[in-house]
């Protein structure tokens, strides 16, 4: 998650595993439990939330 996040938690919302702290702003995403799956990406309204693959070191 990157600067520009409003707190709005619609990444969290669509997100399969709830792996998404919107405690705080930015959000984080708990690596470990995500599936990469991008959903949180493309729901994004600032466009924020970068998706990077499964495979890349944690």
């Amino acid at each position: 998650m990157h600067e520009g996040c409003i707190g709005c938690n619609l990444c969290f919302s669509v997100c399969p595993q709830k792996c998404i702290d919107t405690s705080k702003i930015p959000a984080v995403i708990d690596q470990n439990r995500c599936l990469h799956c991008g959903r949180c990406v493309e729901t994004c309204p600032k466009q924020v939330i970068k998706k990077r693959c499964s495979h890349e070191s944690k």
